[in-house]
């Protein structure tokens, strides 16, 4: 069966910059055309709201746009600069694997305690326990997130000896509380605080940050998962980020197999 794609979520806001755009426009138009009722198609607007029509749209410029690179994205931005120096982040089309990475400081809690729930009888334990412990006790605690990516390693390791728990056992029971609790990397961005993923794929030569606002309920219960995204394509924000760009979601659409 062929992929299909699911529209998670849209920002209303930027249909009206979309639209704009000569070949998605021409994408919508083609789409209005078809009256034929097949799947695609687009519904009589006559009988639609106006939420419906703006939801169509947007799927099938997401569905069926052409994805861009990062060689073309950094050329729309460059494209994007006017004679006065004033720069506005263009709308792209990206397509890969998202991966969300937990946040850290959530990812220790859970970790510690689904360790404590197995704790009985294991001394060896005890040391990384007490570790994690003294750490989210600290008061005023400011920690950039290797470090505390280094108190969970240890205390994920020293749950790995358990004897009585089998092999990754531990790592399955934390990543199932952080899915299910949505918890997300999140990081400051664009005057609010933004889910923050990764996106790898064929059309991306070195993982791209994508900033979202969507509600993380409408995620699927997944860490990784293939997509197709609308973006705004702004400068780095933080230059250990690595990469010339990244990116902020207004649309968002998952891919289906």
């Amino acid at each position: 069966m062929a992929d299909a794609l699911e529209l998670l979520w849209f920002d209303p806001r930027v249909l009206a910059r979309v639209r704009k755009k000569p070949a998605w426009m021409a994408l919508i138009e083609g789409a209005e055309d078809d009256t034929s009722g097949a799947p695609g198609a687009r519904p009589a607007l006559a009988a639609q709201p106006v939420q419906t029509a703006d939801r169509f749209d947007m799927a099938v410029v997401v569905t069926r746009g052409t994805p861009m690179n990062a060689v073309e994205i950094q050329a729309a931005m460059t494209g994007n600069v006017g004679e006065d120096g004033r720069f506005v982040p263009p709308l792209v089309l990206v397509t890969g694997e998202l991966v969300f990475p937990f946040d850290e400081t959530a990812m220790l809690e859970s970790t510690l305690a689904t360790a404590l729930a197995h704790s009985t009888g294991e001394p060896t334990l005890r040391g990384a326990i007490d570790l994690a412990k003294d750490f989210l006790a600290t008061p005023d605690r400011v920690a950039m997130p290797p470090v505390i990516e280094s108190v969970t390693a240890r205390l994920r390791e020293a749950a790995a000896r358990i004897r009585k728990v089998p092999a990754g056992h531990v790592e399955s029971e934390v990543e199932r509380a952080l899915l299910e609790a949505r918890s997300y990397q999140r990081r400051p961005f664009g005057g609010g605080t933004r889910i923050r993923a990764l996106l790898t794929g064929p059309s991306q030569d070195a993982p791209v940050i994508v900033y979202s606002s969507m509600d993380a309920s409408l995620l699927p219960l997944e860490r990784r998962f293939r997509v197709r995204i609308l973006a705004e394509a702004h400068a780095v924000v933080d230059p250990l980020d690595g990469q010339p760009f990244v990116l902020e979601a207004r649309a968002f659409s998952r891919i289906v197999s």
